[in-house]
């Protein structure tokens, strides 16, 4: 492919993405803007009414004319057609009501505007097909009249002799008239895409959000009891098929009741939070920690081949956990916890796994292993 080539399918691309695509109006602004034009065209009818007798044609000749805006309207109300239909049906009773308005001031160029204002308000309907519609009725009419009839169309010579030039240089009159519809017509399309994407995405971030509300604790942003299980499940089954080892991590802090007592609970959830923020700096990338409720955490291990491996993390946990908390300047806590362990193959009932490291933790706790000390800040060190 040529570079000139390259550049012709560039410009004609972006000429064709300056256009509006059509068709996408919302349902419930389509329907207004019909309703609307549809009475537009319906009142057409008192209108051509006055404006044939005021020009001395017979009442039943009147009447006949008059009466097409009111055909057209019917239809467009029609039950059973869609949109597209009725659309169609506006603007083809519009551009006869123009039709049948220049015909009855034998054809005084002034009353051509009437087309121009009927294209212009075709393209509220955001759509090609009424839009162009319009269009090439008004200039097959113009021509073809204009061969027929011509004193009906036009009232100067020029036109009378060359019907066909003028019905087409009409016609790229109307067009040009409507560009600024079009123009507007196209910024609205944009606004609707950027409106739809950004509803989109809201909608994409609310579910994200509540999904992620769902499965995991509301204070530490942890997993919660039910993304822990199915976790558990999904693990279970992976080193069955693997042939690898998982383990169980069961966290108890070390009298965290004495922290809610002496402190309070806003205190304790400070507490509460620190131990979820250094859980998630200390387990790896395919590991997950989560809270089960009160001040009991787990951390569940995947893909290890040795089982002393999670006797490890525990011991990382426990350093971890080492540094004080402080939650002000009066008040830092020390902490430890009781951690119980459990590992298994895949082979167990994943479902008991959890209850077994909490009973490995008891034991722990009951060796003594840690403790939760809590104490103010003396007064001196803090002026310090």
């Amino acid at each position: 492919m040529t570079s000139s080539t390259a550049t012709a399918g560039t410009l004609l691309a972006q000429a064709r993405a300056a256009f509006p695509r059509g068709g996408l109006l919302p349902a419930a602004n389509w329907r207004r803007r019909h309703i609307a034009l549809s009475l537009v065209l319906v009142w057409h009818f008192p209108v051509l009414l006055a404006f044939a007798l005021w020009r001395g044609y017979a009442v039943e000749h009147s009447l006949l004319d008059a009466a097409l805006p009111l055909l057209f309207g019917g239809l467009a109300f029609l039950p059973g057609l869609d949109r597209g239909w009725r659309s169609i049906s506006v603007a083809t009773g519009l551009i006869t009501s123009s039709i049948v308005l220049v015909h009855l001031s034998g054809g005084v160029i002034e009353m051509h505007l009437h087309f121009f204002v009927m294209v212009a308000l075709l393209s509220l309907y955001q759509d090609w097909k009424p839009f162009l519609l319009a269009i090439a009725v008004t200039v097959l009419e113009h021509g073809i009249t204009g061969v027929v009839a011509p004193h009906s169309v036009y009232n100067h010579q020029s036109a009378w002799d060359h019907p066909w030039a003028w019905a087409f240089l009409h016609g790229v009159f109307v067009l040009a008239a409507s560009a600024a519809g079009t123009a507007a017509w196209s910024m609205s399309e944009a606004d609707h895409r950027r409106h739809k994407a950004d509803t989109a995405l809201l909608h994409a971030q609310r579910v994200a959000l509540l999904s992620h509300e769902a499965g995991h604790d509301a204070l530490t942003g942890l997993a919660n009891r039910r993304t822990v299980l199915s976790y558990l499940e999904s693990a279970s089954e992976r080193a069955r098929q693997d042939g690898t080892l998982f383990g169980v991590l069961f966290l108890d802090l070390d009298r965290f009741k004495h922290v809610n007592d002496t402190y309070g609970h806003l205190v304790g959830d400070v507490l509460l939070k620190a131990v979820a923020d250094r859980l998630r700096s200390t387990v790896r990338g395919n590991d997950v920690a989560g809270r089960l409720g009160g001040d009991e955490f787990v951390v569940l291990l995947e893909g290890l081949t040795d089982a002393s491996a999670v006797e490890q993390a525990a011991a990382r946990v426990q350093r971890a956990l080492d540094p004080p908390v402080r939650v002000d300047d009066e008040i830092v806590l020390l902490l430890t916890a009781s951690i119980g362990h459990v590992v298994a193959t895949g082979e167990e009932h994943w479902e008991d796994l959890i209850e077994r490291a909490d009973l490995d933790m008891y034991r722990v706790k009951h060796l003594g292993r840690g403790n939760l000390r809590a104490r103010s800040i003396p007064k001196q060190v803090r002026q310090g």
